[in-house]
Order: structure tokens, then C-alpha cells, then sequence
């Protein structure tokens, strides 16, 4: 069963991905603004963001499942509507709809997955290494054969690819009815899982730099398609990989992090990411190719499969306030993903997009060095974690 629980972020982000690279690649095709094309994945953020802040006082392990299978089929009538009505700005009224059902999904679902298993230090490392490559693999995979597909077969597929994770969720919970969520109650959920964790200092350290990260991240979905088709007149498919690229290397980091325990405490992980992350995005601003666009795309994934880990790993290992943190973090999602489309959509223009790149490369070496001094304030811990693990 853990398989299927498992697929579900990596089904419901390969219904994402393919929605936002179609949409922006659509918008660019028709020649519009370069704002038009960060609009409609700011819009989507912004929704996100304001439903995931209105749930996020009414998760509960209790409830997460129905959450889980509202979302589904509010995926399915979003992917639906793109083929019924397929105008090219009747693309915000789904985009709209998406948004909400990616709320209803996405914070329910890391707090089902922690209820029902991940209440151990090897747990929550465990469940933040699937859940993040499960979610990217599906993110890869999206463009990938949105760019193969015909829209009206790739949207079909999406509204029955919901209804498979709405059914899915359904015969889950039916199959656990009568067993108690490991994080129902107040002993569940103040419980020390990691100690280190508890005064809030490292959590903060994770959400400046995801925050950071994410704001990257969405720059990067919006100005490549744009940047792509517009200045370099790359086709469809090279733009699909160079996507792809990024989101499989998100899922490989993620997975091998997990075996590797203080990888979210080592200051010398954090600078060498962040380092990475900038030389990746000043490539992205320079390069002219294909080629070039992948190996950006590469080093990238690598970058956020780091940031991604960390920030479901910080937020899941808070002693006492889990929930919070899992509504806390899908909040700076759709803040990071309002803010990163609007600002490379306006300030770029097929000519200057590189610059952009560049600014963003001296963004994520700034909330490194941010990050650094958080965790140097808290070394002895960091060190009394080392030494743990050794």
C-alpha cells in the first residue's frame, strides 16, 4: 500500500507540470507579454497560497484523507475544464481551480504520511525523500509528454489520473478505518521526534532558505519556456527536457540525502548547495543552447533536491507543532510562487531574462550566507548532531 500512497504527489504533479508548461508555452507561442506568461503561474500561487493559509488551521490527521480526496476531484473538474473550454485566456479560470485543489491536496497529504508512519527520526527522513522525488519525477514527466501529447489527450488523461488519486485515497482510508493516526492527540504530537529541532531555530533556517529556493525555482518554470521560445526559438520538446532534467534531478537528491542523516545540519552542505545553485543560474542566463540549457537545468535540480529535502524534513520533525509548520511551508509555496513569476515576468524582456538569472544567482548566495549565520548560532546542537551520527 505504501507504493500507492507514494504515487499519489508524483500523479498529481505530473497533472501540474504538465498544466504549467502548457499553459506558459501556450502564452508565449501567441506572442504574449512577458507578464502574461508570469501571471498565470502567479495566479495559480496566490490561490495556492490563500486556500493553503485558510486549511491550514482545519488539518487533522483525522481529516487529512477527505482533504486528500476533495483535492483529486477538484483536479479532475480543473483538467476537465481545459478541454472544454480552451480559449487561451480561459486557461486562468483552470489555473484558478488547480490552485485550490493543489491546496486541498498537498498539505493534508504531509500530514497523512506523518500520521500513519513517520513518527521516527529515520521515519521522517524517509517519508521526506519519497514525497519530494515522488512529487518531481511526476513534475518531469508532465512537460515531458505534454510536449508528445495533443492537449485535449493530455488534459483527458490528467481528469482521470485525479479520479485515480481521489479513488486511491478513498480505498486507503477504508482500508485503515478503526486504526488510530500515530499523529492523533496531544502525546503524538508532543513527542520530541528530533530534539534539536524543537526550539524552532533550524525551522526557520529551512523556510529561509526554501523560501529563497522556491522563489528560484519558479523563476526559472516561467523565464526557460519564455526565454527558450522566444530568444533561442527552441522547440517544444527541448524545452520539455531541459524541464525534466531539472525535476529527475530534484527526485535523485532527494533520495540519496535520505541516507545520509546529518545532511541537514552540515553548514559545509548548505554553502556548497548554495554555491551550485548560483553557478547554475548565472549558466541559465548565459547560455545559448540546448546543451547548455540542460546542464543548468542539471546542477539546478541538485540545488532544489537539497532545499526541497530540507524543508519537508525541518518542518515533519518539529516536536510540537508538525502541522503548522507542513501549512507554514505550502504558505511560502504559493508567497514564493506569486512573487518569483510576477518579478521575472516584468522586469524581463527576451533580451534581458539573462540578467535576471543573474540577479536570482546573487539572491539564493544571499539567503545562504542568511542560513549559515542561523546555523552557526545553534552549532553546539549542530555538533551535538554530528557526533550522534557518527
Amino acid at each position: 500500500m505504501a507504493w500507492l500512497l507514494y504515487s499519489f504527489p508524483g500523479l498529481v504533479n505530473y497533472i501540474l507540470g504538465g498544466m504549467m508548461f502548457i499553459t506558459a508555452y501556450r502564452f508565449s507561442e501567441a506572442d504574449a507579454p512577458g507578464w502574461v506568461v508570469g501571471a498565470s503561474l502567479a495566479m495559480w500561487s496566490a490561490v495556492y497560497l490563500l486556500s493553503s493559509l485558510g486549511l491550514m488551521r482545519f488539518i487533522t490527521p483525522g481529516n487529512a484523507a477527505r482533504l486528500i480526496f476533495g483535492g483529486g476531484v477538484l483536479m479532475a473538474a480543473a483538467s476537465f475544464g481545459f478541454i472544454v473550454v480552451d480559449g487561451l485566456y480561459a486557461q486562468f479560470i483552470w489555473i484558478f481551480l488547480s490552485g485550490v485543489a493543489n491546496a486541498v491536496f498537498c498539505t493534508p497529504y504531509q500530514v497523512f504520511i506523518r500520521s500513519i508512519g513517520a513518527g521516527s527520526s529515520a521515519g521522517i527522513m524517509t517519508a521526506s525523500a519519497k514525497y519530494t522525488a515522488s512529487w518531481s519525477f511526476g513534475y518531469a514527466v508532465g512537460p515531458f509528454l505534454f510536449g508528445l501529447l495533443s492537449p485535449v489527450l493530455a488534459f483527458s488523461i490528467n481528469t482521470v489520473l485525479s479520479l485515480v488519486v481521489a479513488g486511491g485515497i478513498w480505498y486507503i482510508a477504508r482500508s485503515r478505518r478503526g486504526v488510530t493516526p500515530a499523529g492523533t492527540g496531544e502525546t503524538a504530537e508532543q513527542t520530541p521526534v528530533l530534539p534539536e529541532t524543537g526550539d524552532g531555530g533550524l525551522i526557520r533556517f529551512s523556510w529561509i532558505v526554501g523560501l529563497t529556493g522556491v522563489i528560484a525555482n519558479m523563476i526559472v518554470r516561467c523565464l526557460v519556456p519564455y526565454r527558450g521560445a522566444t530568444l533561442l526559438s527552441l522547440p517544444k520538446m527541448e524545452i520539455a527536457l531541459v524541464m525534466a532534467a531539472w525535476a529527475v534531478m530534484i527526485g535523485i537528491t532527494a533520495l540519496i540525502l535520505q541516507f545520509f542523516p546529518r545532511c541537514s545540519y552540515r553548514r559545509s552542505m548548505l554553502a556548497g548547495m548554495s554555491l551550485l545553485g548560483a553557478a547554475s543560474l548565472i549558466l541559465f542566463g548565459v547560455s545559448s543552447s540546448t546543451m547548455g540549457f540542460v546542464a543548468a537545468s542539471t546542477a539546478f535540480g541538485i540545488y532544489c533536491g537539497y532545499f526541497y529535502y530540507i524543508f519537508v524534513f525541518h518542518a515533519m520533525a518539529h516536536p510540537t507543532r508538525s502541522r503548522n509548520c507542513l501549512g507554514i511551508n505550502e504558505v511560502l509555496v504559493g508567497l514564493s510562487g506569486t512573487v518569483g513569476p510576477l518579478v521575472g515576468g516584468w522586469i524581463s524582456t527576451p533580451q534581458t531574462s539573462g540578467r535576471t538569472f543573474i540577479g536570482v544567482a546573487a539572491m539564493v548566495l544571499l539567503a545562504g550566507a542568511v542560513g549559515l549565520l542561523i546555523m552557526m548560532r545553534h552549532r553546539r546542537r549542530l555538533m551535538a548532531v554530528q557526533v550522534a551520527g557518527e
